[in-house]
């Protein structure tokens, strides 16, 4: 299921959008005056599958809805009510509607804050959020730090964000207590978003984990985001190494039984002499593009030897054996190697280098002088940001949301953009949209585009 068009109607009371989306080329591009609502329809895409609806408490508009390619729709609306039913005039409702079928919604802030005993009590709360929300921190007996974005928050406001995020049982209560329909707490679910905002440049520590919650209580300033992301890659290198070694292991100490089977069973004849010669020299061009990517340590090139029929039998298994431990960074390898590309082709006077498993990329000059990642410019972190954040730090499938993409690029970097964004889609299967102020970004590639129009005529 694929997200087929965006829409929003009244937005700051003057714009009514349609974006249909290119789901065939898989990158869209909106482009349109300041002012027009280009990041604010970001941040609601990103809102609504996050189930962080402050953006559309705060932005003027009457509807917000999201469709799918299998006919269903997602949105938020404004319902205007009388002041007999409610002192407030106005309401904001989560919807789902199925094609040719009536809306479901729910109300966002049902959950009054005169029940917040009733409903701690029956999911009893101290236990559950801090078993499946290890971000928040309790301040008092009814409010809750989310030290992400260090908010202030409530039950309410918790279960409505966060709810997905507690076990099925838990949300059948919520279900159950508070009559919220069950396609509420799936709404996350249906697309994953990953949001790139115009501030890349300094990132702050990452709060996903238990082992970093120390880190963000003692207030750790932020880090320059290219020096993140460099031991950021030096950790998934590690990671795979580990998994390499395991693998290794595993295989290296079954080798002696699996080759007797293979001999005195013979359940699959060896390989021929050719077979075995070209797998060889296959392995042997996957080494080295490991070795130049980083990820094994570098070595000379080895002959392959003759091969006669007392090797034929152990070749076989030992090829297969290879092969499968090299399979382990395949997915990071194919990443790698495409990131380098884009830099290498983007950057003058310096290439990167991939060497070192403890710090993960510098660069250097064409005369071997060694440059940290924060001695490169202004454009060059974004550009290096942007690309690393779309290979490394995204879900397979996901909807990935691009602000402003030209900050601080060369023109002729500019102009490459779609195209090496293009070969990133194709290698992570992922979904784009972009807003953008820049021609040059857009390029030749018009067909891409939704232009955003102008207030409504009164």
């Amino acid at each position: 299921m694929k997200i087929k068009q965006i829409s929003v109607s009244n937005l700051f009371g003057l714009f009514n959008h349609v974006i249909p989306l290119n789901t065939e080329e898989r990158i869209t591009v909106i482009h349109g005056p300041n002012g027009s609502g280009k990041t604010v329809l970001l941040r609601m895409i990103d809102g609504i599958f996050k189930s962080d609806f402050s953006v559309f408490r705060t932005i003027p508009f009457d509807e917000f809805r999201i469709d799918f390619t299998n006919g269903v729709g997602f949105g938020v609306e404004v319902v205007i009510r009388t002041e007999k039913e409610t002192k407030n005039s106005n309401e904001l409702r989560v919807f789902r509607q199925e094609q040719y079928a009536q809306k479901e919604s729910f109300p966002l802030g049902l959950m009054k804050s005169s029940s917040e005993f009733g409903i701690r009590q029956s999911l009893r709360a101290d236990r559950y959020l801090s078993d499946f929300i290890p971000e928040l921190r309790r301040i008092d007996e009814i409010t809750w730090r989310y030290l992400p974005t260090e908010e202030n928050l409530f039950i309410r406001d918790i279960l409505e964000r966060f709810g997905n995020a507690l076990p099925k049982e838990i949300q059948n209560i919520l279900s159950k207590e508070l009559e919220i329909p069950s396609w509420f707490f799936e709404l996350r679910t249906v697309v994953k978003t990953h949001f790139i905002r115009t501030q890349r440049l300094l990132s702050q520590p990452d709060r996903r984990s238990r082992s970093n919650i120390e880190k963000v209580e003692s207030r750790q300033e932020n880090m320059p985001t290219v020096a993140r992301y460099s031991r950021d890659l030096a950790s998934k290198i590690r990671f795979n190494l580990a998994v390499y070694a395991e693998r290794s292991q595993s295989l290296d100490r079954t080798f002696p039984y699996r080759l007797v089977e293979h001999i005195t069973q013979r359940h699959q004849p060896s390989k021929s002499y050719e077979q075995i010669r070209v797998e060889l020299a296959q392995l042997e061009e996957k080494r080295y593009r490991l070795m130049t990517a980083g990820l094994l340590d570098k070595e000379d090139r080895v002959q392959i030897p003759a091969i006669d029929e007392r090797s034929q039998d152990v070749l076989t298994i030992y090829v297969a054996d290879v092969s499968e431990k090299l399979d382990v960074f395949n997915d990071i390898l194919s990443k790698i190697e495409l990131f380098k590309r884009i830099i290498d082709e983007r950057f003058l006077y310096k290439h990167i280098v991939i060497e070192n498993k403890e710090e993960g990329f510098i660069f250097e000059t064409p005369k071997g002088s060694s440059l940290s990642t924060e001695d490169l410019s202004s454009g060059e972190q974004h550009e290096l940001i942007l690309f690393y954040e779309l290979l490394f730090n995204i879900h397979e499938s996901s909807f990935i949301l691009i602000d402003e993409p030209e900050l601080s690029l060369h023109v002729a970097w500019q102009l490459k953009f779609l195209e090496d964004l293009q070969r990133v889609t194709d290698l992570a299967n992922i979904d784009v949209l972009i807003a953008t102020h820049s021609p040059q970004i857009i390029h030749d590639s018009w067909d891409l585009t939704v232009g955003l129009g102008g207030p409504v005529d009164e």
